[in-house]
């Protein structure tokens, strides 16, 4: 009789192990769209049932584990290039809008103006209409209106490419915020893990919510990501732990990027610098850093613009300082020089909007004693007045063909220099554009082949339910002959 019921089990362990796997195939059916689920599976393992008497054991099986179909190697390389990938992300994305910077642009007043390169060459136009006309009130009126107009336009600029650098200082806050929570949701599951694990009990579902909070923190900062023995996860960033087991070690975002109060990511209870080599926290640490912008000392001119640091929006902001700097000095001396209609002479065109500071992109304006159109210089002489026009003739020639700036070495007139850093900012986008390309292609075929280990695919679902199914109605079955031969036996017995 030990035999027959021993038997029993054997029949009903088969059973209870494929209910097993039809719950497992049903659950990875019905989740097949969930973001970051991976299929489980379930593993069995041979036992011995324990008999009495002199009937021998009979052999069962059990549920070993649930298993997730992942690959630890595919994840780790996903995050290393997913943080890469959000690196160029948004260097790109702030370098294509500062590129639209320098074309056309819209006023604060609604008003359509004109790109950089035309304000500038209006400019120049007016001091060769001066030159012809330097008699004239109208085109001195005109001239001071180019002059207000480049003042204008390049100051806008200035502050559009600010308020890039500021997004970016704010978007760094926010995403440190962001990844604090992201880090103390995953020490909850880690915990969470850990119990349910340490009973037996299976905790697949706390581990994909776990791995897809690992995807989105590794677009942010380049993480690496170790599993200890009890499950839990250790996740560092340039090897200082954010998140060991149930511990969080939170991180800050101090600084507006100034000279004075730099921009950068700061561990909050250490108050030491998070060394990151990736991610799109990086990126807004580099693109809000305004600390390279300066003013120029005259004494310096030609200075030797260098762009190339990686910051190309304070590459952009120093190099159009340093043309609209250099363009107001070179005016001013040949202005000062000069004699207007009225006999006046020392004057400059152009003056610091704060006198305390240096004139800058920053701080610039239009001399105010210009609103008297006669102050403006066209004449060498007093004598030559009123028909005097070296003075125009001067700036003009200075502003069409003289080499006043350089660029990395190179000796370069107004119009070149503009072309310069108009092509080197194109060349850098061009760049940053193709390698968002190059590892947005790359996450995306490191996903590929995660999601063919991991993802639910239909057909083999359905044919490993239709297996469990044969396999339950096979042991039903030995169940079924095992009661109809105890039957026997015990009508042959009775």
């Amino acid at each position: 009789m030990g035999s027959y019921f021993g038997l029993y089990n054997v029949a009903v362990s088969g059973m209870y192990v494929n209910q097993a796997g039809l719950a497992s195939t049903s659950h990875n059916i019905s989740n097949v769209n969930t973001p970051g689920f991976s299929r489980q599976h379930i593993t069995g393992e041979e036992w011995r049932i324990a008999s009495s008497g002199l009937s021998p054991g009979g052999k069962g099986v059990g549920v070993q584990e649930i298993r997730q179909a992942r690959n630890q190697f595919l994840d780790q390389n996903y995050r290393r290039q997913n943080a890469q990938s959000g690196y160029w992300q948004q260097k790109s994305s702030r370098l294509e809008q500062a590129e639209q910077t320098l074309g056309d642009f819209i006023s604060d007043a609604g008003i359509k103006k004109t790109g950089l390169q035309q304000t500038v060459q209006d400019f120049v136009s007016g001091w060769d209409e001066l030159s012809k006309h330097p008699d004239s009130r109208s085109a001195r009126n005109t001239l001071r209106g180019y002059g207000e107009a480049l003042v204008d336009t390049f100051t806008h600029i200035n502050r559009q490419l600010q308020q890039l650098q500021q997004d970016a200082c704010d978007r760094l806050q926010d995403s440190v915020s962001t990844l604090n929570n992201m880090a103390q949701e995953i020490s909850h599951l880690n915990t969470a893990i850990f119990r349910a694990e340490s009973t037996g009990a299976e905790a697949c579902d706390l581990r994909d919510q776990r791995n897809l909070l690992l995807d989105a923190i590794s677009g942010m900062a380049d993480i690496t990501v170790n599993e200890q023995t009890n499950g839990l996860f250790v996740v560092s960033i340039g090897g200082v732990p954010l998140v060991n087991g149930d511990q969080v070690h939170p991180l800050k975002a101090v600084g507006d990027g100034s000279l004075q109060r730099p921009l950068k990511v700061q561990w909050a209870d250490a108050n030491e610098a998070v060394s990151l080599s990736g991610g799109s926290m990086l990126a807004d640490i580099q693109d809000g850093d305004q600390s390279t912008v300066t003013a120029l000392d005259p004494a310096e001119f030609p200075f030797d613009f260098k762009p190339g640091t990686t910051n190309s929006i304070s590459d952009l902001r120093q190099g159009l300082n340093d043309l609209l700097t250099t363009i107001t000095n070179k005016i001013n001396d040949l202005h000062k020089t000069g004699f207007g209609l009225d006999g006046s002479t020392g004057v400059d065109f152009f003056v610091a909007a704060d006198p305390s500071k240096p004139l800058s992109i920053s701080n610039i304006k239009v001399n105010p004693a210009l609103d008297d159109p006669n102050k403006i210089a066209a004449s060498a002489s007093a004598a030559d007045l009123p028909g005097g026009s070296t003075t125009a003739e001067s700036i003009y020639k200075a502003l069409t063909e003289e080499k006043l700036l350089t660029f990395d070495g190179s000796a370069m007139d107004l119009n070149s220099f503009y072309k310069a850093i108009v092509s080197w900012i194109g060349t850098t986008g061009e760049q940053a554009y193709g390698a968002t390309d190059t590892q947005e292609k790359l996450v995306w075929q490191l996903d590929s082949q995660r999601q063919s280990v991991s993802s639910v695919s239909i057909d083999e679902e359905t044919a490993a339910m239709m297996r469990y199914q044969r396999i339950y109605s096979a042991n039903a079955k030995v169940l079924s002959t095992i009661d109809s031969l105890l039957g026997d036996l015990i009508r042959e017995l009775g």
